[in-house]
């Protein structure tokens, strides 16, 4: 019985592709209450003085490890083209990932151990990468308290299906079910486009309020709300947002994160005209009912699509679905693939007037341990996971030679020694 999901990689860099998971040390404690969209963090080494590193990609974060359950054994066919979904709390982690079925399967996992194997979750087929959110924590039949999440995913009929399930309690050997089979959360249909996005209440308790949101084949956005508790209460009617500047068109599923009583909204866009590829942002009210689309305050004005100026270095694209990532002491961080790395950075643009974090320039995570990755990023921040506060999972490119499949890897930030410090 292996007791870490932390797999060294010394024993199988050039060998069976993988799932990897990377974490990271923000020096925050659990999330707080505190409002979120204050500040943006971009994970970085500083020295001394208080200047960040931005060109050691390595320093702030741990070796890309396997993530793999006891058995070893990765999900039979893992599907190349979807990527991963993660989503947890302080009571644990969960990801999820397809097979080349489109069926959904997923893995708990902790810093003391990890599922004995990746289970099933449900019998419904999909066609786009899943999408994983924490809803309220609830109580098992223990009496121990658990985390508690939603899955999405949209399926062969083009519709957008969602459900809810538990996690096991923490600790090694146990594993997240389901609470109620996959039913869709309405009648509309996405035949192009359409990939959803889940985002629950992580950062603020309060906030008892789910949001999903998808855009579709004429570049609008649509979004869909559900109070909490989830399975006490049913999803709104689809609300209409903003559509993309003409020439832009979506690329993936868009990447959302509750920013206090408002959720921020990162989509890719690329330009077949100009050949360009580009992140835009805008904002959902989901907590308000009926819910809307916003201006980065709640009722200052109109949604509308911003474009998000990255000082991208060289060589460096946006080549996949982005990922976004809050907590109440560091704020804001955006991750994408570029090329075959994953890419961090802080999300300023997401901030409310007023504010003026430094836009620091995008730089790698962990690309001493030279893995090509060929997914796109999936993140949580602001729960303990071993050593840091930042939880990383995407998939190689390079699949088994085995024929097992590809796997997903998996770091997090580390814990800053050898002089120098995490930032402010």
């Amino acid at each position: 019985m292996k007791n870490s999901i932390l797999r060294p990689l010394t024993s199988m860099l050039g060998s069976a592709a993988a799932l990897a998971l990377l974490s990271g040390c923000s020096g925050a404690t659990a999330p707080g209450d505190s409002e979120l969209g204050t500040s943006a963090q971009a994970l970085r080494c500083y020295d001394y003085s208080g200047n960040p590193n931005n060109t050691d990609g390595d320093c702030a974060w741990r070796d890309w490890s396997r993530l793999t359950p006891n058995n070893d054994q990765n999900v039979a066919g893992m599907q190349q083209e979807f990527a991963p979904a993660l989503c947890g709390s302080e009571h644990g982690f969960l990801a999820v990932t397809a097979d080349t079925g489109g069926h959904y399967h997923i893995l708990q996992f902790d810093a003391p151990g990890v599922a004995p194997s990746w289970a099933s979750y449900g019998n419904r087929q999909f066609v786009a990468k899943p999408s994983c959110g924490q809803r309220e924590d609830v109580v098992n039949s223990s009496g121990q308290t658990v985390g508690a999440f939603v899955i999405a995913g949209k399926s062969t009929d083009n519709k957008i299906y969602t459900s809810a399930g538990v996690m096991g309690a923490p600790g090694p050997g146990n594993q997240g079910a389901p609470s109620e089979p996959f039913a869709a959360i309405s009648s509309d249909t996405y035949s192009g486009g359409g990939n959803p996005t889940l985002a629950g209440s992580t950062h603020d308790r309060t906030v008892s309020a789910m949001a999903l949101v998808v855009v579709d084949s004429n570049q609008v956005i649509w979004g869909y709300s559900r109070q909490l508790p989830y399975l006490s209460h049913s999803w709104s009617a689809r609300v209409q947002g903003p559509k993309l500047p003409t020439g832009w068109a979506a690329v993936g599923a868009p990447a959302m994160v509750q920013l206090g009583l408002n959720y921020g909204i990162v989509v890719h866009a690329h330009n077949a005209g100009s050949h360009r590829d580009a992140f835009f942002y805008t904002y959902f009210f989901a907590v308000q009912w009926p819910p809307a689309f916003s201006a980065a305050i709640p009722g200052s004005g109109p949604a509308t699509w911003t474009q998000w100026a990255i000082p991208l270095q060289a060589g460096q694209t946006i080549s996949d679905d982005p990922a976004l990532t809050a907590d109440s002491t560091n704020g804001l961080t955006l991750w994408w693939r570029s090329n075959s790395q994953i890419l961090e950075t802080a999300a300023p643009n997401l901030q409310p007037p007023g504010s003026t974090p430094p836009i620091l320039p995008a730089i790698a995570v962990k690309p001493g341990n030279t893995i090509s990755f060929g997914s796109a990023p999936a993140a949580l921040a602001g729960y303990t996971f071993d050593e840091g506060m930042y939880v990383v999972v995407a998939r190689d490119s390079t699949g088994s030679p085995a024929g097992t499949g590809y796997s997903w890897f998996i770091t997090d930030t580390n814990s800053f020694t050898g002089g120098e410090t995490p930032g402010p």
